[in-house]
């Protein structure tokens, strides 16, 4: 009776006999779904900006230092969802930001329009939150550096998106896939157990399909 293969043995005798493949580098967007031909890191980290998790005001705590709710502060501008550009903001100030949007220097938590009144330029806040409140801070996802897609790793839409957010323009990939053929005696299924079984039996030559 054939003895089972263990995961590990069936790998490594696949590996042995399959045909290397070469690479080639594509645009970052023609990585899709293909593998990259070494580890992927990081090279900057992501998000590379302390990064509102809420639609809200962005405040300073200085400004709430010894004062009880609600306080009233004069709203200095205005930051969009997904704006990375980092703007700067005084103590007393008040900074309307969406989710995603960059924090402006100077601000330490974002309260969330729901614990606020706003009217004719000014808001009125009347919770303030702990310092740091939804705030999403720069290497959260990942570090400069860090490793996020392994060589030979299938490239998805969320590494696609690490990798233009790292700001990668372009991708060194192994080419399609090559097959490799074996014979019907080399590696075949036991009956008796859902694993390879090992065979003494010689496997074809590898094939290009």
């Amino acid at each position: 009776m054939d003895e089972p293969l263990t995961l590990e043995e069936a790998r490594k005798l696949i590996t042995a006999h399959a045909c290397p493949v070469g690479e080639e580098s594509v645009p970052l967007q023609d990585s899709l779904n293909r593998r990259p031909s070494c580890n992927l890191l990081t090279t900057i980290p992501v998000p590379h900006f302390c990064q509102s998790t809420m639609d809200g005001y962005a405040v300073n705590g200085k400004s709430l230092a010894g004062v009880k709710p609600p306080l009233e502060l004069p709203i200095a501008g205005e930051i969009a969802a997904g704006c990375t550009k980092i703007a700067a903001m005084g103590d007393g100030e008040a900074v309307r930001i969406m989710t995603g949007g960059a924090v402006p220097a100077g601000a330490d938590r974002v309260i969330p329009f729901e614990w606020c009144r706003e009217a004719h330029g000014r808001v009125v806040i009347f919770k303030f939150g702990r310092k740091g409140r939804d705030i999403r801070q720069v290497g959260t996802d990942l570090n400069k550096g860090q490793l996020f897609v392994r060589k030979g790793e299938t490239i998805t839409p969320f590494h696609l998106h690490l990798l233009a957010t790292s700001g990668m323009t372009r991708v060194r990939v192994f080419l399609p896939n090559r097959k490799s053929s074996f014979s019907a005696q080399a590696v075949n299924l036991s009956k008796k157990a859902p694993c390879l079984a090992k065979s003494s039996a010689a496997t074809a030559p590898c094939s290009t399909a």
